[in-house]
C-alpha cells in the first residue's frame, strides 16, 4: 500500500475502505443524534465544536481514502475478492 496523489487511479485497499466506512457511519450517527445525547448540554461551545470535529473528520476520511493505493499485479480478480463493481451500460 502506498499513499499519495499518484495512487488515486489505483484501487483503495479494503481495510482502508472498511475503517473509513465504520468511522463515517459512527460519526454520522453521533452527529445526527447530538440533540438527544445528554452529555453535550453542558456548553453550547462544546456542541458546536463536536459537530465541527465530527463533520470535518467525516469529510477528511472520505477525501483521504482514495490517496491510499494498492498495487495490482494481475489483470484479473477472482469474483469472491470483488467488493465493488461498475455495471456495464
Amino acid at each position: 500500500m502506498k499513499f499519495g496523489r499518484k495512487q488515486i487511479n489505483n484501487p483503495t485497499p479494503a481495510s482502508i475502505n472498511f475503517w473509513v466506512r465504520v468511522w463515517t457511519v459512527s460519526a454520522g450517527i453521533i452527529l445526527t443524534s447530538m440533540e438527544y445525547i445528554p452529555f453535550h448540554t453542558v456548553s453550547g461551545v462544546f456542541e458546536s465544536t463536536m459537530k465541527w470535529f465530527l463533520g470535518m473528520t467525516i469529510a477528511l476520511a472520505n477525501g483521504l481514502a482514495p490517496l491510499f493505493g494498492a498495487e495490482v499485479k494481475t489483470d484479473t480478480v477472482p469474483v469472491d475478492k470483488v467488493t465493488a463493481i461498475e455495471e456495464e451500460k
